[in-house]
């Protein structure tokens, strides 16, 4: 059993070019993984989309707005969440997150391996 310090994992994670945040990969296999990642205040993950599996998204602490839209729509939605708030962004969906506070938003989200590089569509 590994046993991980959320702390002191997030201080040292790599930031991801595309995605705009440094993930943590907490437990799980290529199927299905969970990870954990900081927003610092005004700081947003790019927009993307996978094309395979759902992403299940758990605001830990914190604030921002979600911004959705499938891929045949024009417009994104807007929607504010804040800690305490779980969400499933289904698989062709755009989506970006943006902390609108001052403090740290702290995010908890669940996807296939892919998810983090074969199966992730920006712009």
């Amino acid at each position: 059993m590994q046993i991980i310090d959320w702390h002191t994992a997030l201080t040292t994670a790599t930031t991801d070019a595309k995605a705009g945040i440094a993930p943590v990969r907490l437990t799980g296999d290529t199927a299905f993984a969970t990870h954990l990642a900081r927003l610092e205040a005004g700081q947003t993950v790019t927009a993307h989309y996978h094309r395979h599996g759902a992403e299940h998204y758990h605001i830990l602490s914190g604030q921002g707005r979600i911004a959705i839209r499938a891929l045949d729509q024009f417009q994104f939605k807007e929607l504010p969440v804040r800690a305490g708030h779980s969400f499933l962004i289904p698989a062709n969906t755009w989506h970006s997150l943006t902390n609108c506070a001052n403090e740290p938003l702290l995010l908890m989200f669940s996807c296939p391996a892919s998810h983090l590089d074969s199966d992730r569509y920006t712009g």
